[in-house]
């Protein structure tokens, strides 16, 4: 290797799962160098075009999988349990988002209790408490990247219950709001955005697209619609993105979803898990919204619609319905969550259906798609280390 010309081993290396790329670094002071390399970083993600997969499994104990082989392979998949270092101050916890390898974690029994958490470096950050909570809340959080200002941010929202919804009075909406922002490796304190323009829905995943979070307003009896409602994570601005027009978003409840780094809304069209995929080509062009997928109701092999659930996660699926999409592989296949138990691969060109298999997959599970980094939180900290800007560009 230390004959090779520098590109030529660079090339060799980004073949490489990154998950080996981590160990190579200890091999050889010329292997540290390499497997730093900022092109290096780029040359992977060209390679890999598939993220990888976090799995979250919280039944009777809380554990992360991480499944990093090519999925679009449909074989050859390994499963690595984490080590999870917040776990003796977050022994319970809800995954809120992810972003260029880092995922946005909060404890379950303490929703101010965020960390920010890469699984491939293993390294953890606890963030600093806000100062601003509610005795009765609902908090809506997202974790994104501006290039522009080459930072990582966090982004919550807290809403407090007014007392006539306490005690049972009917929907009219929340009382006292604040949005917050902290941006890694700068603020020692959350910064005050003042009160919250738009009623988010928190138990919607969140779209990262265009460099800005995206969440549904919170549907209710009175308002059945939901609106889109962007972040922008460089110019720290709330904004509407109008939504496809068509009737089936009219009549049902959808998610967003982000498919080949455009904005996607996720509509099912009937109880037997029907899916209508619409994608936005031209961000913030109504025009260029379009229905892509249409697919079709299916039932894995071993799918037990009564198997046993955390009580957490029967919540959530409530709101994601049985059958959820995950993320858009490179060879153009869908891959699908059915029921927190089965991923499925979806050929949308033949209409077929592919069960993803493997040794040591947990009996129930949530599924988050992540492009894994070596980005080091000490990285983060120190904002001005050049290689950030290098690896999320």
């Amino acid at each position: 290797m230390e004959r090779l010309p520098r590109e030529v081993a660079l090339d060799i290396f980004s073949r490489l799962p990154i998950t080996s790329l981590q160990r190579l670094k200890c091999v050889s002071k010329l292997w540290h160098s390499l497997a730093k390399d900022p092109h290096l970083l780029f040359m992977y993600k060209a390679t890999h075009k598939n993220p990888s997969l976090i799995l979250h499994c919280d039944l009777h104990e809380d554990h992360l999988y991480l499944i990093e082989s090519d999925i679009h392979a449909h074989f050859d998949i390994t499963l690595l349990k984490l080590d999870q270092p917040f776990k003796s101050v977050t022994p319970t916890f809800d995954i809120l988002g992810s972003c260029n390898g880092f995922l946005c974690l909060s404890n379950s029994q303490s929703p101010d209790t965020l960390h920010v958490y890469n699984p491939l470096t293993n390294e953890s950050t606890q963030l600093p408490n806000t100062n601003k909570n509610f005795s009765h809340q609902r908090v809506v959080l997202g974790l994104g990247f501006s290039s522009k200002t080459k930072e990582f941010k966090v982004v919550r929202t807290v809403y407090a219950y007014p007392p006539s919804r306490l005690m049972g009075i009917g929907y009219i909406g929340y009382g006292d709001s604040d949005t917050s922002l902290y941006t890694l490796g700068i603020d020692d304190s959350w910064r005050s955005q003042g009160k919250a323009v738009y009623w988010l829905d928190g138990q919607s995943p969140t779209a990262l697209v265009n460099e800005s979070l995206h969440w549904l307003t919170q549907a209710h009896k009175y308002r059945q619609f939901q609106n889109i409602v962007s972040f922008d994570l460089a110019t720290e601005k709330f904004n509407t993105v109008e939504g496809p027009s068509c009737d089936s978003l009219k009549r049902n409840w959808y998610t967003l979803v982000e498919l080949g780094g455009c904005l996607g809304a996720v509509v099912r069209t009937s109880y037997y898990g029907q899916l209508e995929v619409w994608v936005m080509k031209e961000y913030k062009v109504r025009e260029s919204w379009s229905k892509d997928y249409a697919i079709r109701a299916y039932s894995p092999v071993g799918f037990n619609p009564d198997i046993e659930l955390s009580e957490r996660m029967q919540k959530r699926r409530f709101w994601k319905r049985t059958v959820r999409v995950v993320c858009l592989l490179r060879n153009g296949e869908i891959l699908l969550e059915y029921g927190n138990q089965k991923l499925v691969c979806y050929d949308p060109t033949k209409d077929e259906f592919k069960e993803l298999s493997f040794d040591g997959l947990p009996n129930c599970f949530e599924s988050v798609a992540l492009t894994l980094s070596l980005v080091s939180q000490k990285g983060v900290q120190n904002n001005n280390n050049n290689n950030i800007a290098s690896v999320t560009n």
